[in-house]
């Protein structure tokens, strides 16, 4: 069996989608069965944020590439002699001709922001004319300049032959059931794998290391440059927390580009490592995200035991359950209301309760991957 595995979706810039893709590559690339050929697909003209998915380090472990620049997709599958495709990140392939894809195709939807964004970014940019009226544009011209790639998309994902289509949880596979495809289409919902991920002994970043030799407790914010990810409002609503409640007790931004009050530390991007040394010795993780497919951050957190105060949208509570302190992350004073919850309770209780909602989920995480790579390599046995 040939496997044509998508790692154009690990190409352009770093995100945890993109990290799924590599986990299922790595888990695909260690399956036992000789049987089982796999060819990973890139695009020359794409950057290469992760070494190694880039085709040297690739052609280093004994896998072949191919370019989707050199030949039409169809061409590549037919010239290859291909038996599935697998796509790791849909939305990655609008841009692609894929009419003539004949071939099994295994395709992943991590979320649907064409339609769940429009109502977040009037509320986003609610303060700023300019900005509103310019995401506003930008929306209009893509309707228009890339719609008869999308109807091509959808209609590709509404597919009822030869075509597996998974989401990573049920707020997506709702999405795809509201906006795209038929009530009669088979949505497997499979989350997200743990991320790969290691934490060195020394922390390279000064600030972080001295933060955490210094043993103070620290709120955690990570990836609050995004403006999805709401990091103002809940800057906003810690800051009068700090104040009223906990003097001695900083937050700890990751990418928020500019520091806001005394009690304020924004660190650059971090290394994965340091990004687990983040988390390690974080008091807890602040979580304002307005939108997520799955969600990796709050794992993440829990994972080391780690409180979670988060936002209660999208896919939040269905892959947490009862395990975080929620707040609706539309509201500054619901996520004060949320850090005042937090003050008042156990945090051991807190603590072994996040351990155990990491467990139950991380037990899940593995059962679906090995579900994941079944789906497939599942029809190897057809072309023996």
């Amino acid at each position: 069996m040939k496997i044509l595995f998508d790692i154009i979706s690990t190409q352009g810039f770093k995100n945890g989608a993109a990290e799924y893709v590599q986990r299922v590559l790595s888990e695909l690339l260690a399956f036992s069965d000789a049987g089982v050929e796999v060819v990973c697909l890139y695009d020359s003209q794409e950057k290469f944020p992760y070494d190694e998915t880039s085709p040297q380090a690739l052609a280093e472990r004994g896998v072949v590439t191919v370019d989707i620049r050199k030949k039409p997709l169809g061409q590549l599958i037919t010239d290859e002699q291909i038996d599935l495709l697998f796509i790791g990140i849909a939305q990655r392939f609008v841009k692609y001709d894929y009419s003539r894809i004949t071939c099994q195709c295994v395709c992943v939807v991590h979320d649907f922001y064409d339609f769940d964004l429009d109502g977040i970014y009037e509320y986003l940019y609610r303060k700023n004319f300019f900005m509103w009226f310019l995401k506003k544009m930008i929306r209009i011209r893509n309707a228009i300049t890339k719609k008869k790639s999308r109807q091509e998309f959808y209609s590709f994902l509404s597919r009822k032959e030869n075509l597996n289509l998974v989401t990573v949880s049920e707020f997506t596979r709702a999405s795809l059931l509201n906006k795209v495809v038929g009530a009669d289409s088979k949505i497997e919902v499979l989350y997200s794998p743990e991320k790969l991920s290691h934490r060195d002994e020394q922390i390279e970043n000064g600030e972080l290391r001295a933060v955490v030799q210094s043993q103070q407790k620290y709120f955690l914010i990570v990836s609050a440059g995004r403006i999805v990810k709401n990091a103002v409002t809940a800057i906003n609503a810690f800051m009068r927390y700090a104040e009223l409640y906990a003097p001695d007790v900083k937050l700890v931004t990751i990418g928020y580009g500019r520091r806001v009050f005394a009690n304020h530390i924004d660190l650059p991007f971090l290394s994965t490592s340091d990004l687990e040394h983040a988390y390690l010795h974080c008091h807890a993780l602040l979580y304002p995200s307005l939108w997520e497919g799955f969600g990796y951050p709050p794992l993440e957190a829990m994972k080391y035991g780690k409180p979670v105060v988060c936002s209660n949208v999208c896919s939040m509570k269905e892959v947490l359950g009862q395990a975080p302190i929620y707040f609706s992350p539309f509201y500054e004073s619901d996520i004060f209301a949320a850090l005042l919850r937090f003050h008042q309770c156990d945090y051991q209780s807190l603590s072994e309760v996040s351990l155990a909602c990491y467990q139950r989920v991380s037990k899940r995480q593995q059962d679906d991957l090995a579900r994941l790579v079944n789906l497939i390599t599942r029809n190897h046995k057809s072309h023996l």
